[in-house]
């Protein structure tokens, strides 16, 4: 549907069709039992007469996006609501989101699980897209390119102490992500001064563990493209000699060298290994239309199912 399809119905006028649209994504915000806003409120918040909020209101009755009932003194409270029909109206399109590349089990996991969470929800379509690199994932979503993004709770505090109007909408609980960081030395290197340490600088929180992890040596950090076959690869040609990865990630990774557990990590590494839903409060009212879309533990089951190879990955 498009905002013209709305501007031709011939039951509405140009006013009562931008204040459909507008009515649509609050009713969506609501729930069966949830009072209405009154005429005269939502009037003066959408800049429109109480008759303009009146027609587009009985249209969106009409045609079964809502149904509401009335209860004198009381107010209007909803009674059903009909997702599919309101999201139609509502012009939103898309939900898009972002999250790293599914290098790895843990992410392979937690892509398939979000996806699996959002079908057959009444035609509201997840667009997801993987940008690896959390910083760049937070300017898609300042830039308004995406609804919502995936990273780190390490992450997210970063980039809100840099961006208030950042919020954290839904952590996704321990061990969902790349969290508990060992050092990998590659065969003959020593944890000493002067080795080339693989860094990602266009990400918040592989910046910070691997600052981390060898402060108080003098390393030379190089910049690296921080996904499986990347850095394995610079290790094996002995283009760094250390990185940082996810212990329990290293299962089946041709990697021959010594793996560290760095000390003082134990307070982080919880929130290293916990992926959160990042949003922009712009997109905040956008969000609370599918926040039910959500179901943590369907992405938690089908994450694990999906680590351990029980099924296979469906994104």
């Amino acid at each position: 549907m498009s905002m013209s399809d709305i501007y031709f119905d011939e039951n509405l006028t140009l006013r009562s069709g931008s204040c459909m649209v507008y009515l649509a994504r609050y009713m969506l915000t609501l729930q069966p039992g949830d009072r209405i806003v009154t005429k005269s409120q939502l009037a003066k918040q959408y800049k429109v007469g109480v008759g303009t909020v009146q027609t587009a209101l009985q249209r969106l009755e009409d045609i079964g996006g809502i149904r509401m009932n009335c209860r004198g003194h009381l107010g209007s409270f909803i009674e059903s609501i009909n997702i599919g029909i309101l999201w139609k109206y509502s012009m939103y399109g898309y939900v898009r989101a972002t999250m790293p590349l599914p290098h790895s089990d843990i992410f392979n996991g937690l892509a398939a699980g979000i996806t699996s969470s959002w079908e057959n929800q009444e035609g509201i379509m997840l667009q997801m897209s993987y940008v690896n690199g959390s910083r760049k994932r937070v300017k898609n979503l300042q830039a308004g390119l995406n609804d919502f993004i995936v990273c780190s709770m390490i992450d997210a505090k970063s980039a809100i102490a840099e961006d208030p109007d950042l919020h954290v909408y839904l952590e996704l609980g321990p061990d969902t992500y790349m969290g508990d960081p060992a050092v990998l030395l590659r065969e003959g290197v020593e944890l000493t001064n002067g080795i080339r340490v693989g860094i990602d600088q266009a990400s918040y929180d592989n910046k910070y563990l691997v600052q981390r992890a060898y402060q108080g040596l003098n390393v030379e950090f190089v910049p690296v493209n921080y996904n499986a076959s990347s850095l394995f690869r610079v290790l094996r040609n002995k283009k760094i000699d250390s990185a940082l990865w996810c212990r329990k990630d290293l299962p089946g990774r041709s990697f021959v060298g010594k793996v560290l557990l760095p000390d003082g990590f134990r307070d982080i590494t919880e929130e290293a290994g916990t992926a959160v839903v990042l949003i922009h409060q712009k997109n905040r009212e956008k969000m609370d239309a599918v926040h039910h879309f959500f179901n943590v533990e369907k992405i938690r089951k089908v994450q694990i199912d999906v680590i351990s190879g029980e099924e296979i990955p469906n994104y």
